[in-house]
């Protein structure tokens, strides 16, 4: 799918578009929406941009940007993400080699190896959520997310002081045989954890964030 850009030649806000896109070098295919005779508020292009404003860029990725902001960012983070991938792909070769023939890649002590395999995850799973939330714009997936980025304090916390007892009364009641089967301590882990994630989401409903 190529980049096309809603545009009106006589409007003064697909300005800002035109140049940023001709700057960037940005191959793209133009389609000239017009604004007099309402051709914005019809139904095929209030399908591609709900606001029936111009205007509106279609990513390569099928995603519609709706105003200049909104495109000027697209088109930088999506070179950040480009690049984030690319140093997430070395890292983690550079740490796999070390891993080998310098220090082996351990978590629990933090090797240097360790750190720089880490981090070429961190940046792959950075720019690969990026790509879900901001360009193909499945924001409603990453909602759990959300609730616990709001309260990271609060889960932290809870998780350190009551975990051991929310899984003994989620024993007590009724999930003790779960527990004690081959995939027992995984069950046991995202049991622990979806009840903080509800404790979580009460607090989100009752907009309540800890912060320090």
């Amino acid at each position: 799918m190529t980049i096309t850009l809603y545009d009106c030649s006589t409007a003064p806000s697909p300005r800002r578009a035109r140049i940023l896109l001709a700057e960037k070098g940005v191959a793209h295919d133009t389609v000239q929406i017009d604004l007099r005779s309402g051709e914005q508020l019809g139904d095929a292009y209030r399908a591609i941009n709900p606001q029936c404003t111009v205007p509106a860029l279609r990513t390569d990725e099928g995603a519609v940007l709706t105003d200049n902001a909104a495109i000027t960012a697209g088109l930088e983070l999506g070179r950040s993400a480009a690049l984030a991938i690319l140093v997430g792909i070395v890292c983690l070769l550079i740490g796999t080699i070390l891993g080998i023939v310098a220090c082996p890649v351990i978590k629990r002590i933090w090797t240097p190896s360790w750190a720089i395999f880490s981090g070429g995850w961190v940046l792959l799973m950075l720019s690969f959520f990026y790509w879900l939330v901001e360009i193909a714009g499945q924001r409603k997936i990453v909602f759990p997310l959300v609730v616990v980025g709001m309260n990271s304090i609060f889960i932290y916390v809870m998780h350190n002081l009551c975990a051991g007892w929310i899984s003994q009364q989620l024993s007590k009641h009724g999930m003790a045989a779960l527990f004690a089967t081959a995939w027992g301590p995984v069950i046991e882990k995202c049991s622990v954890l979806a009840v903080l994630w509800f404790m979580c989401f009460w607090l989100y409903r009752q907009r309540a964030f800890l912060r320090i």
